[in-house]
């Protein structure tokens, strides 16, 4: 089952065949490595840019909104948003069971890991300027 976090999911229309969401994908917001037995995804961007990657075959994909792409049944595949502003798609998934498999390996997880960190420590660094700014003025800011 899927094990991640985006900053909203709305669901439209969920049956035992078929799934019609809107997600919400906040800045840096990642859902990893996964396929899907039977379903096909079908993305619709509807606001931002949605960064689609597979494997098998090896490809990465900009989606801007007004565009749409689909991806197969058993394509290892994530999904993510590069940019500062929310990005927000319509996912509609079928039709068959559906199911949601792992595809991430451990230099994925190491990967996602690591940038989870580099946002952390963008974060402290300006917190630490905005402090530091602070004292510089005799904290009147």
């Amino acid at each position: 089952m899927s094990d991640y976090r985006v900053k909203n999911i709305e669901p439209i229309a969920v049956s035992e065949d078929i799934r019609v969401r809107v997600f919400t994908l906040a800045h840096r917001n990642l859902v990893p490595w996964h396929y899907h037995s039977t379903n096909t995804d079908h993305y619709f961007v509807l606001r931002g840019q949605l960064e689609i990657e597979t494997r098998n075959p090896d490809e990465r994909r900009v989606l801007k909104a007004g565009e749409r792409h689909q991806i197969l049944p058993k394509i290892p595949h994530r999904i993510f948003n590069g940019s500062i502003s929310d990005c927000q798609f319509l996912l509609v998934q079928g039709v068959g069971k559906y199911d949601w498999h792992s595809a991430e390996t451990s230099i994925d997880a190491l990967r996602n890991e690591n940038l989870a960190l580099r946002d952390q420590v963008a974060d402290l660094a300006v917190g630490i300027r905005i402090l530091r700014d602070q004292l510089r003025d005799g904290g009147k800011s």
